[in-house]
């Protein structure tokens, strides 16, 4: 506590600075800026600790830590991709309910229309 009292600058100044630092690190995506702050956070915990405790926790390791496991889960905040894949995966299984163009259907339940064109992706 007298570390803080002695430096009243040193949190904002660790956020700040942690904050631009994850900025540089992590992927770029509309959470990015978010997600710095939040793990700048974790930072500026760790190092409070390291000033309170005996023991000392690994800073950097902490840090690589966070990058690594944000890289491991960037595709999963992709919204558009996994509403996309969703889909897919529903035309998939329900194909036989579909009328596709040259085919017939026989079921009683019908959920859409599959219509091919020549658009590129």
């Amino acid at each position: 506590m007298q570390f803080l009292l002695k430096n009243p600058n040193y949190i904002t100044d660790f956020i700040k600075e942690s904050t631009e630092d994850f900025k540089q690190l992590l992927i770029d995506s509309p959470f990015r800026d978010l997600l710095a702050s939040k793990y700048a956070i974790i930072l500026i915990a760790t190092q409070l600790a390291n000033h309170v405790f005996d023991f000392q926790i690994n800073v950097d390791e902490i840090r690589r830590c966070i990058v690594e496991r944000d890289v491991m889960l960037a595709d999963s905040r992709d919204i558009g991709k996994s509403a996309w894949n969703h889909m897919l995966e529903f035309v998939q299984q329900h194909q036989n309910q579909f009328i596709c163009e040259n085919s017939n259907n026989n079921s009683y339940e019908i959920v859409g229309r599959i219509k091919t064109t020549n658009a590129k992706f």
